[in-house]
């Protein structure tokens, strides 16, 4: 259970900051810094989201 977890939150970190920030401005090619840091933080939020809803839903 811990390893799958752990994997849904590498995957969540690795897809939001490769593809929200290219979602986001719709820009192709490489990131800025401020991209990066965009993503870093939507990541941070959905990864919140997300255990909240695991610990929700442990219950």
């Amino acid at each position: 259970m811990g390893r799958k977890i752990m994997l849904i939150v590498v995957l969540v970190i690795v897809v939001c900051t490769l593809v929200i920030p290219r979602l986001y401005y719709q820009v192709p090619g490489a990131t800025d810094f401020n991209d990066i840091v965009h993503a870093i933080y939507t990541t941070a939020a959905i990864q919140i989201a997300a255990l909240g809803a695991l610990i929700a839903f442990k219950k």
